[in-house]
């Protein structure tokens, strides 16, 4: 390569990262805003927390007898995660931290993903396109204790260490560690299986059937193990929780309005396709063939988990990490190919997902909590009015029930939405928690918003639940919140 072309190299490079670094380094200060918690958590945030801190080990986690006898306790996370969460600090800020740590771990596995001898300018293309889009695509400044990170950051490190070691036929040590910590992202967050596929895809595609026997066998010994000890435990509650819980009819209404007018229709979703498209042409790399088999899984899998209920931008987190991956493989060859044309289309192309994630990002710098928490103490006062005698409780919905533990009340359920979900897949009947209600075991309920729209929402309680509250409560809207919701207190009549 001679003088000036080497020059023009690093003045594309030079111009994105340019760009793209102060980008990334405002996510990173995003990351630890949050963590210090200087934002105030979300809703999930305070049901995960509350699942660790409330547990007595895993086999209570998960026992079966909590989905039949008060108070019911849903958990559908897989035990690695919370066992962290447990073993670290049962805390919003510990689990902050954790997705935050997983995070710029997963910008340093980028740069390990990245072809060794390059110059550190292309090696860092990748973790600083990750981390610049980041917030757009996979966190939307929303929950942050997500397993989603941490099982993200499990499977990529597997990936690394297949494209390092494994794509060399007479290496076989690479393994037992690329599936062990498969193994260990899938008992963290079933959702995370996309870099297990890709590599079993690629290793199909190379007719490597004995390593690809092998991995499967590594990758899933540790799961099923976990999972017959802890089904026996349990009297079967893993398997209902975490499995026959999640297993919902999809919603394709959902699909097409998040997943496709979202993503699909998205700049960087674009790119990233396009890339995969060139680099499984051309065919030529291994290293590329899997990158962009490991994307197209990635974003497959995608469409099909916001189907769920309860799916959130969190699902992104893969096709974020290996869209920028093939960015980075796609761009790096441009510029070795000396294909300017292409490499100007393909910066060009990413900037505006990068510029994207600004305005939020800013805002979070100057997002102060001090109204939020005079929010949550006037929230406290009116839930202090609220008085139960022994072995009574309050039936909270998902959004009030950490507050209504915070005032020394015990709720029903601790997590609405999945047990409203449960019950509808008819894993669980209400029958058990009506007759609480007409026990007038629960004198008190909290509410986000009236009745007709909890009706209308359908999705954190059961209809009939409604039906009897409607009859046999008087309920008032005691404080309207900055969100726009209101604080409702229904008493028994």
């Amino acid at each position: 390569m001679d003088g000036n072309l080497r020059k023009v190299d690093v003045v594309f490079l030079r111009v994105f990262l340019a760009v793209s670094v102060p980008i990334a380094t405002l996510t990173c200060i995003a990351l630890v805003n949050r963590a210090i918690l200087r934002v105030p958590p979300t809703w999930s945030e305070q049901v995960i927390a509350l699942l660790a801190a409330q547990s007595h080990g895993i086999e209570d986690l998960y026992s079966i007898d909590h989905l039949y006898a008060v108070p019911f306790r849903i958990c559908i996370y897989p035990p690695v995660y919370l066992t962290t969460l447990k073993v670290l600090g049962s805390s919003i800020a510990v689990g902050r931290w954790i997705s935050a740590a997983a995070i710029f771990a997963v910008a340093l596995l980028l740069v390990m993903a990245s072809r060794p001898g390059a110059r550190i300018a292309a090696r860092l293309l990748a973790p600083v396109f990750f981390l610049s889009v980041f917030p757009a695509l996979a966190w939307n400044h929303g929950s942050l204790v997500k397993p989603e990170f941490l099982a993200g950051c499990f499977s990529l490190a597997g990936f690394v260490i297949y494209l390092r070691c494994g794509l060399e036929t007479h290496r076989r040590l690479w393994i037992p560690y690329a599936g062990i910590l498969c193994g260990i992202a899938l008992l963290t967050k079933p959702t995370s299986f996309p870099v297990f596929a890709a590599i079993c895809l690629h290793l199909f595609c190379l007719k490597r059937f004995g390593d690809l026997i092998r991995l499967v066998a590594t990758t899933m010994v540790l799961p099923v193990v976990v999972y017959a000890v802890l089904f026996w435990r349990t009297n079967g509650g893993i398997w209902v929780m975490t499995i026959s819980g999640n297993a919902v009819h999809l919603d394709i209404g959902k699909i097409f309005s998040f997943a496709i007018q979202q993503y699909m229709t998205s700049g960087f979703v674009a790119l990233a396709i396009g890339a995969c498209a060139v680099l499984l042409i051309e065919g030529n790399d291994k290293e590329s063939v899997a990158g962009a088999l490991y994307f197209l899984i990635s974003v497959a899998w995608f469409i099909v988990a916001t189907g769920r209920p309860g799916s959130s931008y969190s699902y992104f987190f893969d096709a974020a990490i290996s869209g920028s991956l093939v960015f980075s493989i796609m761009t790096l060859g441009a510029v070795e190919g000396r294909r300017w044309i292409s490499m100007t289309f393909m910066m060009a192309a990413a900037l505006p997902t990068v510029l994207a994630s600004v305005p939020r990002g800013l805002s979070e710098l100057v997002m102060f909590s001090q109204d939020d928490r005079n929010e949550h103490a006037e929230v406290m006062q009116r839930l202090s009015q609220v008085a139960t005698k022994p072995g009574e409780y309050v039936l909270s919905d998902v959004f009030y029930a950490s507050d209504v533990i915070e005032a020394g009340l015990r709720p029903v359920v601790n997590d609405s939405f999945q047990y409203t979900l449960m019950v509808k897949n008819h894993i669980i009947s209400t029958e058990p928690l009506i007759r609480l209600l007409r026990q007038r075991r629960a004198p008190y309920a909290v509410l986000k918003n009236t009745l007709d729209w909890q009706r209308s929402i359908g999705d954190y309680w059961p209809a009939d639940v409604l039906d009897y509250l409607e009859s046999n409560y008087t309920c008032a809207r005691t404080m309207e919140r900055r969100d726009g919701s209101h604080l409702m207190i229904c008493a028994l009549q």
